[in-house]
């Protein structure tokens, strides 16, 4: 989000990592609260220029979000009908890790231009990237490929690359519309 903005764009960054929040932190905003339009629209927090909405605004640092599918669907149609955003040339949304109620709701309530797959080089991450960047023969394990979402990168979240993302960088130099960062 941060680079789209360096390079000109209107961005708006929707944390809808609705268990483990964690924009409001790594964008250096943890006290930071949202204000309110007359017509009780959110109106989202400014970080480095971006505008960024997450229910990490909301809640005491200590208070855990706990709730189940259905309310946590519910959070993530307010935040995408009830912020007011403004003219944006990107909403890079942030998701928990998986494929659940979160992602379904996204899917199914807004287009999606595509996903971009965040790791860390460890095993037990790269087990669900992988999922995301199979071969189209064996795409179907991932949710983004069942509902025709194509993925546009993925990231490696860490300065150099370890060993065990070679199978990873491997898959996604084979897709002609893969990038890795």
């Amino acid at each position: 989000a941060l680079a789209l903005k360096a390079r000109g764009a209107r961005v708006g960054l929707l944390d809808v990592d609705i268990y483990g929040p964690s924009a409001p932190i790594l964008l250096g905003v943890p006290d930071a609260r949202p204000g309110a339009t007359a017509s009780q629209k959110f109106l989202p927090v400014d970080a480095y220029g971006l505008k960024v909405m997450s229910i990490g605004f909301l809640l005491d640092a200590d208070q855990p979000g706990i709730w189940r599918g259905p309310i946590v669907g519910s959070i993530v149609k307010q935040f995408l009908t009830d912020v007011e955003w403004g003219e944006l040339d990107y909403l890079c949304i942030d998701l928990p890790p998986g494929t659940g109620d979160i992602q379904l709701t996204l899917a199914q309530k807004v287009p999606v231009t595509g996903a971009v797959i965040v790791t860390t080089p460890q095993d037990i991450a790269l087990i669900d990237a992988r999922k995301g960047v199979l071969p189209q023969s064996r795409r179907h394990a991932y949710i983004a490929s069942l509902l025709g979402i194509p993925y546009i990168a993925v990231a490696v979240n860490k300065d150099v690359p370890a060993q065990n993302v070679a199978e990873l960088i491997a898959l996604a130099n084979k897709s002609p519309d893969g990038m890795l960062f």
